[in-house]
């Protein structure tokens, strides 16, 4: 009976024996399945072209898998024969839907969407998502928070009507932070610095509550305290584009890696901001521990026994200056690049005040003080002395020759001066002189 149908397959094929002995189900998602007692694999096709599978759960069930253009419309599937056939038509609806067959794009921005890409022929499709945080507290997707992983289920409606499917989203949102330093002031112990925040994917930076920065500043040549750094570190001063961060007790003219750190909830998030700064130049140490000698009488020599590899002149340049000073009055200035000064032709047996200071070019620093004498000159007091005696003595010889030659004189003119006067006597009296010498 050539193209005529055996009486066995008339009766397999016939849409009564279709009806009694083929069912339609949904075995699995996203398939449309049929059961017989039957064997119809051999003689199965659909109008989508796609093989058949069979179900997992029942080996008398043959599943065809559904594409996007079969949801919410029919599927022809054709049971053949030899030369006979029989359409079988099921209408695909919302039923039939595997919630993974929606392509639901992952929210990377905050205000949260998440917007599926609903099925062509379904257009009277609509998901109403409930998310649940890290303590699985119910958020909508406009309150969502960034850097908090959620888990959104979504209830997919037909016409406004809830079906019996939902599906999840899994999801996280990190802001991606960019710190903009605004304003850079520093002093020679004080750095100030302001920034604003932006964000590509949370553009709503300002309304973030618990948004906050932590800023430090850390100088590896300095005392070793954390991470091998001497770090400051300070909460900073919020406002709603960004913040500002004041350090104070930084020493000067120092380099210093100052950092920006974002936190949410406590939190480190994003990448610091760096940026290097340098404190101005300020007034150098005060230069200690001098060492004065007098190799001699009118020489005077200093040095600086302090450790010089902890001594902090603050600024550009490294000189020390010395001064001395008669008074008022300021004989001498040397200025070198080590703390070694040497004063010549100096007074014997006078005091001096002498000052030491360090100078960076900019500042110089507190003197520091002494006051120290000079000798005297010994061999010239001495030969002071000598010669003193030696005129005094012969001062002295002299004033005795004198007195003595002017009393000899005296003696003598004394004795003429008698015998004159003896004369004058006998000249004017003779009468007398002669009674005087007779018997």
């Amino acid at each position: 009976m050539t193209g005529l149908c055996s009486l066995k397959t008339f009766l397999h094929l016939t849409g009564i024996i279709c009806k009694e002995n083929i069912q339609v189900n949904n075995c699995r998602p996203g398939y449309v399945c049929y059961q017989s007692d039957w064997d119809i694999s051999f003689s199965l096709s659909s109008s989508n072209h796609v093989s058949s599978e069979r179900c997992t759960s029942d080996d008398k069930t043959l599943c065809i898998k559904l594409g996007n253009n079969d949801y919410c419309s029919d599927l022809t599937t054709t049971f053949t024969s030899g030369s006979c056939s029989l359409n079988l038509t099921t209408s695909i609806t919302v039923d039939y839907i595997n919630p993974s067959d929606i392509f639901q794009p992952v929210p990377t921005k905050l205000p949260a969407q998440i917007e599926p890409e609903f099925l062509i022929n379904c257009r009277n499709l609509s998901i109403d998502y409930t998310c649940l945080d890290e303590l699985n507290k119910p958020k909508k997707l406009t309150d969502l928070e960034p850097f908090t992983d959620y888990i959104c289920t979504g209830q997919i409606k037909n016409n406004n009507v809830n079906t019996n499917k939902t599906t999840t989203v899994r999801f996280r949102v990190d802001c991606d932070f960019t710190i903009i330093i605004i304003k850079n002031r520093q002093t020679n112990t004080f750095i100030e610095l302001s920034w604003d925040t932006t964000s590509q994917n949370c553009t709503h930076v300002p309304e973030l509550k618990k948004i906050h920065y932590t800023c430090s500043c850390s100088n590896s040549n300095q005392k070793v305290t954390i991470n091998s750094l001497w770090l400051f570190i300070v909460t900073a001063d919020k406002h709603p584009s960004g913040g500002t961060c004041h350090f104070t007790g930084l020493q000067p003219f120092t380099s210093y890696t100052c950092k920006v750190q974002p936190t949410y909830n406590n939190t480190d998030v994003s990448k610091p901001k760096e940026i290097a700064v340098k404190t101005k130049a300020g007034i150098p140490d005060v230069v200690t521990k001098l060492k004065v000698n007098v190799p001699e009488n009118n020489v005077i020599k200093v040095k600086c026994n302090q450790d010089h590899s902890s001594f902090r002149f603050n600024g550009p340049k490294k000189m020390y200056i010395a001064r001395l000073y008669y008074g008022r009055e300021t004989l001498q200035e040397i200025r070198n690049q080590t703390c070694d000064f040497e004063f010549r032709h100096l007074s014997y047996s006078t005091t001096y005040q002498l000052d030491v200071t360090a100078f960076n070019g900019k500042f110089e620093s507190r003197p520091q003080m002494i006051i120290i004498s000079t000798p005297c000159d010994a061999p010239s007091i001495i030969r002071y002395l000598v010669s003193f005696i030696f005129m005094a003595t012969s001062v002295a010889v002299m004033v005795y020759i004198s007195k003595f030659y002017g009393k000899n004189k005296q003696s003598k003119e004394d004795v003429n001066e008698d015998v004159m006067l003896e004369t004058l006597t006998i000249y004017e009296n003779p009468q007398a002189s002669e009674n005087e010498n007779s018997p």
